[in-house]
């Protein structure tokens, strides 16, 4: 098995601990891949584990280079099961995109899914803040890229249009998506699939209706 995760992300997953668990395993060999170049020799794989999802938001040619390197990898071993595909990790570093697929699946695949209204902001449209009408207060501010950038994990909650004025003078007219939120009782389910299905709640945030003003997370 080959990997090549971040530290933050080893961190997340208790990396350690698994490799603690499979050391003594003859039947598990568990190597980190971090030279791109070397791939062919670090080989041959069974599984790899990978999140890129920081270098497919990045130009710089650094980035670019290991998304390069291990497609060519892949596609030279198409056996490799791989966790997650960096076609499906692309689907996930833009909001806009997540969104979208939310709609798709609502309308095509008969799941009982609702994904909440959202705006994207055009700051070249003079008339921006009045789309705000559209939709339903509170509000989630969040960049469009969930990956790759100091504004990624920021995340806002806004009441009203002058909150979002707010937001703008103090972090920029960067790219901004604008999604209705939800009161959901302060839980959210995550669901992890492997051969079986496994439903994990945890706590999230309160419900809300009108607050004086912004805050973020």
């Amino acid at each position: 098995m080959g990997y090549f995760l971040d530290e933050k992300r080893r961190q997340k997953l208790r990396w350690n601990e698994f490799l603690d668990i499979v050391r003594d395993r003859k039947d598990i060999v568990v190597k980190g891949v971090e030279d791109m170049d070397l791939l062919e020799e670090d080989g041959p794989f069974d599984v790899f584990l990978l999140r890129v999802t920081d270098q497919l938001s990045k130009d710089d040619a650094p980035s670019q280079g290991i998304i390069t390197k291990l497609q060519r990898y892949f596609a030279k071993h198409p056996d490799i099961k791989i966790l997650d595909p960096i076609e499906n990790q692309q689907k996930v570093i833009r909001r806009e995109l997540m969104a979208d697929l939310m709609d798709k699946l609502n309308a095509h695949s008969g799941l009982n899914l609702r994904c909440p209204t959202s705006l994207i902001i055009d700051f070249n449209d003079p008339n921006y803040l009045d789309k705000l009408s559209s939709l339903k207060f509170p509000l989630i501010c969040k960049s469009l890229s969930a990956s790759g950038t100091k504004l990624a994990h920021l995340m806002g909650i806004i009441f009203t249009a002058d909150h979002f004025k707010q937001v703008v003078d103090k972090y920029g007219e960067t790219n901004w998506i604008l999604q209705e939120y939800i009161n959901h009782n302060g839980t959210i389910f995550k669901v992890y699939v492997l051969e079986e299905s496994y439903m994990i709640s945890r706590a999230s945030l309160p419900n809300y209706e009108n607050q004086k003003e912004p805050f973020f997370l």
